[in-house]
């Protein structure tokens, strides 16, 4: 319900709450007339105090039709007060009401839980009634695929006991050259396994049309996958995990390219890496710690990230197929909004696809570096 002041009558008969002028429109969010709301703006903005010109502020009541600033103004502010009342306290209700129906529903914390290579064997079962479970199910596959591999690539056992990061269920070492592109090659083939075991429509597809999906967003889908596990593994700070158990940050830059053999100006190589890292990597970090996805919300993103603008315009079929599977992954999305009473969810989806946009644009950032790099004989 809206406030009393805010008027329910058609915009020919509104009138302006405090000179009784007609309005067609609300100013500041009320019934207000143009110059009213430009007086108490232009006060509000310069920090000016009128004086009552009949010194005892019912200049209103004798004359509605006001020449009295002090009176004008006071009015305005009154019902501004009342109003920001009337919204805090539907907005309290509000929340109590969604306290309350958080804790009959454990399914919203459970919703919030990490996803890594110990959930497909932790979760039991599979049910995979929904596209999102699906998703979270095949995700946690593939960490189970990316966490194996990169044990048996040898990471730990390259690394001293004392630069080893234990976090959670990952031993984290940092990255170096050329164990970051075998592992980024186990990444690639695990991306073609979860979007089979994930959509059924992918399977459908020939190899070739499938390693073009996967080509198409793997660096959007790196970028979400890595961005989840640095914000949760790596809270507030410069590190990032940049394959499944390898981080990089400020202090291990400098050591990336000691185990490469090839000659190159090392120097010039750290210089592009941190600029890159900079305007890249932990970009896109502060952007999804500030968005912080639920579970199912990154489930999410995986999947439209999979099924891009970019996949659609790859053929005619591929368009039909991302259509129809970004169309149920959001369908999904609002069944979970809605089953966990938040009906205004607008801006949280917006956010959600803003994300995505600007992961897109990061990804052609990084094959520009990478462009770069290879040209420089950094890498092959």
């Amino acid at each position: 319900t809206l406030p009393s002041h805010v008027s329910h009558m058609p915009s020919q008969n509104r009138q302006c709450v405090v000179c009784c002028a007609p309005i067609s429109k609300m100013q500041l969010g009320i019934d207000a007339c143009r110059a009213c709301a430009t007086c108490y703006k232009r006060a509000t903005l310069m920090k000016r105090a009128f004086k009552c010109k009949s010194g005892d502020h019912n200049c209103l009541v004798r004359k509605p039709i006001p020449s009295c600033r002090a009176c004008r103004y006071d009015r305005i502010a009154r019902i501004l007060a009342t109003a920001e009342e009337d919204v805090s306290g539907r907005s309290s209700s509000t929340s109590s009401r969604e306290e309350v129906e958080e804790t009959k529903q454990p399914e919203e914390e459970e919703s919030s839980s990490f996803i890594d290579h110990t959930s497909y064997f932790a979760d039991g079962p599979s049910t995979d009634n929904t596209v999102l479970q699906r998703i979270e199910r095949a995700y946690s596959m593939m960490c189970v695929i990316r966490n194996a591999g990169e044990m048996g690539n040898g990471v730990l056992l390259k690394q001293e006991p004392s630069s080893v990061l234990k976090r959670g269920n990952i031993n984290f070492v940092p990255m170096v050259y050329p164990t970051v592109i075998s592992n980024c090659a186990i990444f690639y083939c695990a991306l073609i396994e979860f979007a089979k075991a994930a959509f059924d429509d992918f399977k459908a597809l020939s190899e070739e049309v499938q390693i073009l999906i996967v080509k198409e967003s793997f660096h959007v889908f790196n970028g979400l996958d890595g961005n989840y596990r640095a914000v949760h593994h790596f809270p507030n700070d410069d590190t990032v995990t940049s394959t499944y158990s390898m981080y990089c940050n400020a202090a291990t830059v400098p050591d990336f390219f000691d185990d490469r053999q090839q000659e190159f100006n090392k120097d010039e190589a750290l210089t592009v890496l941190m600029k890159s890292g900079e305007r890249n990597a932990l970009a896109d970090k502060r952007n999804f710690e500030r968005i912080r996805p639920s579970k199912d919300e990154f489930c999410a993103l995986l999947g439209l990230s999979l099924w891009s603008e970019q996949t659609a315009r790859l053929s005619e079929e591929l368009m039909v197929i991302s259509t129809r599977n970004r169309s149920r992954i959001l369908a999904d999305l609002h069944k979970i909004y809605a089953r966990r009473g938040k009906s205004n969810y607008a801006t949280r989806l917006g956010e959600l696809m803003c994300i995505l946009v600007k992961f897109e644009k990061m990804s052609t950032i990084q094959d520009e570096d990478l462009e770069v790099c290879r040209l420089m004989k950094i890498f092959p």
